[in-house]
């Protein structure tokens, strides 16, 4: 009543106690506007505010009533082993194997929610960006565009391509961590560290921060994947060995190009 303007939510699908004060907490210290992304979660209780949503996410799923019966990784695998390793990206290609990748989240869980809204967000600005200016490879699309002058505008591919390859670059970290033997819950926590978090002001860097506690484990996001963890395991690190050069390609490229703009959000 004193805070209008306050986030309000309804709790209830909060179990617990301990959830409810998380949550009570949250609702009286983060007002809306005050920074772009507000985020919310108690466990099975995730509200978040990405860059480039055009609105909040409220879930209540949770990783382990996501798993599927069939394995995620080798169709994934067989998009992304059509992208050549030599010269330019080819920009159809590209943006049909990250298509392929984004229902990983919806198997992960609400923690990963957001990443999916702003990987989604990206992927179809670059598919109007392409429809608007037809370009064979991604190189060529931003070359374009930064020659026209457009590459700052809010709806740039370039803008586009340069959050996709960090929100990208998180989940692939986390992978390579976990297939690497880190839990993937402290893997998760790790990732963000060395890729979306010095991008991020205080604000988003604590409330990320808070939500990544939830990650799952390496036992429940191998369960999520497929049938058989030694062979989700497997096809997770062929995964991460496929796609590791693609986005070592594309952030080489921003940067030689000038497109790759460290302002924190």
């Amino acid at each position: 009543r004193e805070h209008p303007r306050l986030l309000r939510l309804s709790f209830s699908i909060v179990n617990t106690e301990r959830q409810r004060g998380w949550c009570l907490f949250f609702s009286k210290i983060v007002p809306i506007g005050v920074f772009p992304a507000a985020l919310l979660l108690c466990s099975q209780l995730f509200l978040f505010v990405p860059r480039g949503a055009s609105g909040l996410l409220l879930q209540s799923n949770h990783p382990a009533t996501l798993g599927m019966s069939n394995d995620f990784f080798p169709p994934v695998n067989t998009k992304w082993e059509a992208l050549p390793m030599d010269g330019d990206t080819p920009s159809t290609a590209f943006i049909e194997a990250v298509d392929a990748f984004v229902p990983i989240f919806d198997r992960l869980g609400a923690v990963f929610f957001p990443v999916k809204s702003d990987v989604g967000g990206n992927v179809e600005k670059l598919k109007k960006a392409l429809a608007a200016a037809p370009a064979d490879t991604l190189q060529e699309l931003l070359k374009n565009e930064k020659a026209a002058k457009k590459h700052t505008a809010k709806e740039a591919a370039s803008l586009a391509l340069l959050w996709l390859k960090r929100a990208l670059q998180f989940i692939f970290v986390l992978l390579e961590k976990t297939t690497g033997g880190k839990d993937a819950n402290k893997a998760a926590k790790e990732a963000y560290e060395v890729t979306l978090m010095q991008y991020h002001g205080f604000m988003v860097k604590k409330t990320f921060q808070m939500g990544l506690m939830a990650a799952p484990s390496t036992a429940t996001m191998l369960g999520c994947l497929g049938q058989d963890p030694t062979t989700v395991h497997a096809d997770m690190k062929k995964f991460v060995d496929l796609s590791k050069p693609h986005m070592a390609k594309i952030d080489a490229f921003l940067r030689s190009e000038g497109l790759d703009d460290s302002s924190k959000v």
